[in-house]
């Protein structure tokens, strides 16, 4: 019996040493047995060397296993001790099951159990309680004096294992019981053990070696150590495992043994060439003193981009060009990261793109697959009763039973109706909304109910146990066909090149099925609600994971730096060197923080290495891959993150460039050639940024630009770009419908709102998107804007109505009366608004108070300003229509609308007109805009008017008193306290001011406001607190006055129908421009429904901007003035 250490650095061939040796020893004794223990990734890797290393001898009597695999070779023998693992869902699934019941029985972590998180953090304690052997009564009493928090472990841990009971035991137990079995088996005793890449032991595995130390005639264990001298504690988990195993070797004893791996004359490890970059890295790496390399890097270098997805593309495109020029294979190129999960979307896009073949050594959750996500929503979906944002999360996951267009159809007359509950999608919709066709949306919602009728059916009936939920969801999968169309994507994958998601299809349903397993194996009979059994299925999706089989030949290996196993690789890319992932970040210390781990390690209680000792482990472990490499060795890191947040070197990188001064370093942005561009987003971006600015036709980039095109256009992407350099070309001239298009979408009239025709002023193609093509929002059964002033308007109307039946009139109605009538006219106007839609929650009942008080002061200032007059209100929402023909295209253009307010002054002689808009939002009326077409409705209505009024009365003088926005509101003032009431309402009326442009002849501003003049005379120094006029101290108006004379009114009235004219021709011509107005701060691009739709970049927007002169009222009227020669215009 004896102990061996074959020691030596990287690279310097202690497996090879190893493994030779036992091949000629083994051929030598076929009578003796030789077992090679290695990490689970390196069994098949390292048979294969063996058998290679053994020529034509075999490899009969030497066994390659892992420690796990050793233990399942015993269960062979006595398949009596073998017990079920139970993976990670199954202990998840465990532990959520015990908080629910011993919630009570908890002190410490009482009110933490729901934290997230915190599930994972307990069974992550219990397996490292198992795997360092902490498992006795008197250790978890000596635990139990720390503390409250000691007390709830041991409780969870007791539970945890009496639910385990004698069927089920962690993985982690598998050592502790070969350790009792290992006497037993055959071939053990006398047999050679070998032990090769571990970089150490937990203290089951020592027990274990102990063990064999005792049967076997040697046990062999390689160890990398510090040939320096100069590394101090960074090798300190190598100087540990060798003094530990010492110490029990002399305990037996045994005889020890320290073999140093010979180099045969070379100075350098077999693994690196004598004096090239690597050998001198591994030698001075972590080490005190060190020397430097001052010559410029050739085989070592770094990269820095700008995010992840640059160092991705860098990385890519240099595999690609090694690979092209058959300087490597690809199994003798690897990836290694910090952090697998930061970059596995970036390295898999790009590795896709540029045609690599590799593996991604990464498990992957199946909470994004399809059928986790189909099982979670469909329960999720009953425990909300059918609610749209439930019931569409599971008609929209990969397994729906309705296509995409029947789900979108369903979802929009949802939403527009507000269908919810089971009882609801169980019986025939009859509710009509916009041009749904009901029939239809009647035959999906049943295609949705026969779905999930009958699993719907057995979740009901309160608390069962596990087993009939486990049942009812296993047969509802069944009904629906899940596995073959799990695998008829799976194949949709693999067509299309996804190998990955190809595989985790294939298998993902078999993790789904071991999960229900466990669930009815660990909990069958314990009764529980639908919401717990919710709890535990989560908790258990939320571990599932699906394994990959090792990568095959011809393939790149991708990993990290600790699950990832290389073995005989020339070149190596390690992304993410930066502060976050290099060394890894020190994690949260779990349930049991560091100081509570010290008080356990001074009571001889030892877990996993922390603080000081796992920096140190993390040193090893980088040293160890950062020699792996017998070539070149390439690190790569990002300025950001892919979210923008700022990143850092990693400190590690200042060691190495102390070593290598003259590091070559290369930055995003300065690979310039072709090369560099081709098969990566830069040379896609390249090309797009080449369409924008023309390179395809002059400047310096044009050679250039054309032979990265002639690269693309060969590929998957070419047809792509063609068209998009097809419609860059065509967008050069001015889009236009052709007639077919407008005939089908206009025909030979144009029927509009006014409104409509201002959004044409505003952009062509927004108007051509919204009115052409009836592009618009879905809608939703809910209240918004357009609800909120279609409410306040019908609340007006009533009001008017039902004042017109009283034959009375706003000036007569006292406040009381007033306040009584809106009270009636908001209940009824609200409980008949599309289907009672202001009852379905608290925030509309909310809102209906906030309607009511805002209608009570809304009513008292409309009163309240016509009594300041001598107007009268004549019409509520009178409908207006507007026509003409447009003689050059040979159309006809119609407009109708409704006016909400005309007021009118009539006497033997004149009669004013005044037209009222009432606005919810605060709109200002700008001449400017009137004048450019971008505010036309309040002018068109009072011209309605006009021509309304002068009709009825021929014989008499019919003048336009004004055009003006009321805006409904519910102001706050500010104040004082000390205010009478007379004072309040002077300030209240204020906030009502309406604003618009007022007709400045006197007798009708005295009509307006008697508070402006009498007697045909303005009052100097007054101002009108309902109007935009205001009287100076010599009788002339203010400079904020907003008045028009009766010849600009009519010259106003005139160039508005130039304008109308002028754009209904240029939609029916079929214009369409992207061309948004731009005048002083304001944009057509603003607030615009579109922008996602037209495409048009923010850098891009002032390029076709359509800017329109800024002019003040004067030079508008001047303008118009010119325009028609009119001499009316001149005072």
């Amino acid at each position: 019996m004896g102990l061996e250490f074959i020691c030596g650095s990287a690279g310097s061939g202690k497996s090879t040493y190893l493994y030779r040796r036992i091949c000629d020893e083994a051929a030598v004794h076929r009578e003796r047995n030789y077992y090679i223990l290695v990490p689970d990734q390196f069994t098949l890797e390292t048979q294969k060397t063996l058998v290679e290393m053994s020529g034509e001898k075999g490899i009969l009597n030497i066994d390659v296993l892992s420690f796990h695999r050793l233990a399942f070779r015993a269960f062979e023998q006595f398949p009596a001790q073998q017990k079920t693992i139970l993976e990670d869902m199954g202990k998840t699934m465990l532990l959520r099951k015990i908080f629910s019941e011993q919630k009570d029985n908890l002190v410490y972590f009482k009110k933490g159990i729901d934290r997230p998180g915190f599930l994972d953090e307990c069974k992550s304690f219990l397996c490292e309680l198992e795997q360092y052997g902490i498992r006795e009564t008197e250790q978890f009493e000596k635990m139990e004096t720390l503390g409250r928090k000691f007390e709830d472990i041991r409780l969870i841990h007791d539970c945890f294992k009496e639910k385990m009971g004698d069927t089920y035991q962690m993985a982690e137990e598998l050592v502790t019981q070969l350790t009792g079995m290992i006497n037993q088996m055959d071939g053990i005793r006398d047999s050679v053990v070998c032990f090769d890449g571990f970089t150490g032991f937990t203290p089951t595995q020592y027990d274990l070696l102990e063990k064999m130390m005792r049967l076997c005639s040697r046990v062999i264990v390689t160890v990398t150590t510090d040939e320096t001298g100069k590394r101090g504690s960074v090798f300190e988990i190598a100087d540990t495992t060798m003094r530990t195993l010492m110490q029990k070797a002399n305990q037996i004893p045994i005889e020890t043994n320290l073999i140093l791996v010979p180099r045969e004359g070379r100075k350098a490890p077999y693994r690196f060439a004598e004096g090239g970059e690597m050998a001198f890295l591994e030698r001075n790496l972590f080490a005190y003193p060190y020397q430097k390399w001052n010559q410029k890097t050739e085989n070592m270098w770094l990269y820095i981009g700008d995010k992840p997805a640059s160092e991705a593309a860098y990385v890519a495109k240099t595999i690609w060009w090694m690979l092209a020029k058959g300087e490597y294979a690809e199994e003798e190129i690897a990836v290694v990261t910090g952090s697998i999960s930061a970059y596995e979307q970036a390295v898999s896009r790009e590795f896709d793109r540029a045609g690599i073949r590799y593996f991604l050594d990464n498990k992957k959750n199946i909470g994004a697959n399809w059928i986790a996500e189909y099982i979670q929503s469909v329960l999720e979906m009953y425990h909300y009763n059918m609610d749209a944002a439930t019931t569409f999360r599971f008609l929209r996951c990969g397994l729906s039973p309705l296509t995409r267009r029947e789900t979108d159809l369903l979802e929009n007359y949802v939403l527009a109706t507000g269908k919810r509950g089971i009882a609801s999608y169980m019986k025939p919709w009859r509710a009509r909304a916009n041009d749904y066709p009901l029939e239809e949306i009647n035959e999906i919602r049943e295609k949705v109910t026969d779905c999930i009728h009958d699993f719907f059916l057995a979740l009901r009936g309160g608390k069962k146990p596990v087993e009939k939920f486990v049942r009812a969801l296993y047969e509802f999968l069944v009904q629906q066909n899940v596995y073959d169309r799990m695998l008829e994507q799976s194949q949709v994958f693999e067509e299309e090149g996804e190998t990955l998601l190809a595989k985790e299809y294939k298998n993902v349903y078999k993790v789904v099925m071991n999960l229900l397993d466990e669930m009815m194996e660990l909990l069958g009979t314990e009764v529980v609600s639908l919401e717990e059994f919710e709890q535990i299925l989560s908790a258990g999706i939320a571990e599932g994971l699906v394994g990959f089989v090792p990568p095959k030949k011809h393939q790149i290996m991708v990993g990290d730096i600790e699950r990832t196993r290389l073995k005989d690789i020339k070149v190596l890319f390690f992304m993410g060197f930066s502060d976050d992932f290099v060394p890894a970040a020190m994690q949260p210390p779990g349930i049991v923080n560091h100081r509570e781990r010290h008080q356990m390690e001074k009571m001889g209680i030892t877990l996993a290495p922390t603080g000081n000792q796992k920096v140190a482990n993390d040193l090893y472990y980088l040293y160890i891959n950062f020699t792996k490499p017998s070539e070149k060795l390439i690190f790569t890191y990002s300025r950001a993150a892919a979210d923008g947040t700022k990143r850092q070197a990693s400190y590690i990188l200042g060691k190495i460039r102390r070593i290598f001064p003259a590091l070559t370093v290369i930055e995003a942005g300065q690979e310039n050639d072709v090369k560099t561009s081709l098969g990566t987003d830069r040379g896609f971006d390249f090309l797009i940024e080449g369409i924008q600015k023309q390179w395809y036709a002059e400047g310096e980039e044009k050679e250039r630009w054309w032979e990265i095109w002639r690269y693309y256009a060969r590929r998957d992407e070419g047809k792509w770009l063609r068209e998009a350099l097809r419609l860059h070309m065509e967008s050069k001239r001015a889009p236009k419908l052709s007639g077919d298009a407008l005939e089908s979408l206009y025909g030979d009239e144009l029927r509009e709102s006014i409104t409509r025709l201002e959004t044409y002023a505003r952009c062509p193609f927004s108007y051509f998107l919204m009115y052409g093509l009836r592009l618009h929002d879905r809608e939703e059964y809910t209240v918004d804007a357009p609800d909120f002033g279609n409410v306040v308007h019908q609340i007006l109307q009533n009001m008017d109505e039902i004042l017109k039946a009283r034959h009375t009139t706003w000036q007569k109605i006292e406040r009381s009366e007033s306040d009584e009538l809106v009270e009636y006219c908001v209940d009824r106007v609200m409980e008949g608004y599309r289907d009672v839609i202001f009852s379905q929650s608290n925030r509309i009942a909310f809102m209906r108070r906030r309607i009511v008080h805002m209608m009570k002061q809304t009513a008292w200032a409309v009163a309240e300003q016509l009594r300041h007059g001598a107007f009268l209100q004549k019409y509520g929402e009178k409908p207006y229509a507007y026509e003409e023909q447009l003689e050059e295209i040979g159309k006809e253009m119609r407009f109708r609308g409704i006016i909400d307010r005309i007021d009118l002054y009539e006497d033997t002689e004149n009669v004013y007109v005044k037209v009222v808009d009432y606005k919810t939002g605060n709109v200002k009326l700008s001449l400017e805009e009137v004048y450019f077409g971008l505010q036309l409705q309040l002018i068109l209505y009072l011209d309605s008017a006009l021509q309304s009024e002068q009709k009825k009365h021929p014989d008499k003088d019919v003048q336009p008193a004004g055009m003006l926005y009321f805006y409904v509101q519910d102001p706050q003032l500010e104040v004082t306290g000390t205010e009478d009431e007379i004072t309040y309402e002077q300030k209240l009326l204020a906030e009502y001011a309406c604003d618009g442009y007022v007709n400045e002849s006197i007798s009708i501003l005295e009509k307006l406001d008697s508070v402006l003049g009498s007697n045909g005379e303005l009052n100097p120094q007054s101002n009108s607190p309902c109007y935009p006029v205001k009287i100076k101290k010599d009788g002339d108006f203010a400079a904020t006055t907003k008045v028009l004379s009766s010849a600009q009114w009519r010259k106003l009235i005139e160039h508005v129908k130039t304008v109308i004219h002028e754009n209904g021709t240029s939609i029916l011509a079929g214009n369409i421009d992207i061309a948004p107005y731009h005048l002083k701060e304001k944009r057509g691009c603003d607030y615009c429904g579109m922008k996602d739709i037209c495409g048009l970049e923010k850098a891009d927007v002032k390029k076709v901007e359509r800017n329109l002169e800024t002019m003040d009222s004067k030079e508008i009227l001047k303008k118009m003035r010119e325009e028609g020669s009119d001499n009316e215009m001149d005072k």
